[in-house]
């Protein structure tokens, strides 16, 4: 094989569009569920629980792998930075 006859594909998605979408809803209306039952957590509107869901996808999508990419002691580091960052 040569490189004239060298072909590289791309992968197909893996997540369709209408599925993130629904899923993006679904997160939102469970930001709702948890401000309705957790007390003094609000959320401003259908909208702010939309994007608060879209920056938890994106959070997701993008820590994880920077994480696996570091070899393990700085990775367990910046987790329990992290982890401090978060603990009230």
């Amino acid at each position: 094989m040569d490189a004239a006859t060298l072909r590289i594909d791309p992968a197909p998605l893996r997540t369709h569009p209408i599925r993130l979408l629904f899923r993006l809803l679904i997160s939102a209306l469970a930001l709702f569920l948890a401000a309705w039952i957790v007390p003094g957590v609000e959320v401003n509107g259908f909208w702010g629980a939309l994007i608060a869901a879209l920056l938890i996808a994106v959070i997701n999508a993008v820590v994880p792998p920077l994480l696996a990419a570091l070899p393990i002691p700085w990775t367990l580091v910046i987790t329990l930075l992290l982890l401090s960052l978060i603990h009230i």
